[in-house]
């Protein structure tokens, strides 16, 4: 099955990720992992003529701990990140657990928290 057409664009910057979308608005959407992506676009349940590939994006991949124990995780963490990061394995267990549930593992070393938490459920 092919997909539609579109342009993709690979920004350098949080910034010009930003700026892209904002041109783009309803047009365009986002490239995480790809996992749930690809499938909306292989059976044309999503067109757009813009898709803005977001993988470059170092600064939206992280997981740190803040300053009050908490934990600050990146949109661009894979499920298999989440599952086996020695920080969330020590203050949130069940988050790991949790990752590990959601797919394979070949599912999980792509898909992203951020994809996963705006997927289109259609």
């Amino acid at each position: 099955m092919t997909l539609s057409q579109f342009n993709l664009i690979q920004p350098r910057s949080l910034q010009e990720a930003c700026s892209v979308l904002g041109e783009h608005d309803k047009k365009a959407t986002l490239l995480a992992g790809g996992t749930a992506l690809m499938v909306g676009l292989r059976y044309r349940l999503s067109k757009p003529a813009v898709v803005i590939d977001l993988k470059g994006l170092t600064a939206l991949n992280y997981i740190a701990g803040n300053e009050n124990g908490g934990l600050v995780i990146g949109s661009m963490v894979t499920l298999e990140a989440l599952e086996k990061s020695p920080l969330i394995l020590n203050q949130c267990s069940l988050l790991a657990e949790a990752a590990q549930l959601a797919a394979i593992p070949a599912i999980r070393h792509g898909a992203t928290l951020g994809g996963n938490l705006c997927l289109d459920t259609r």
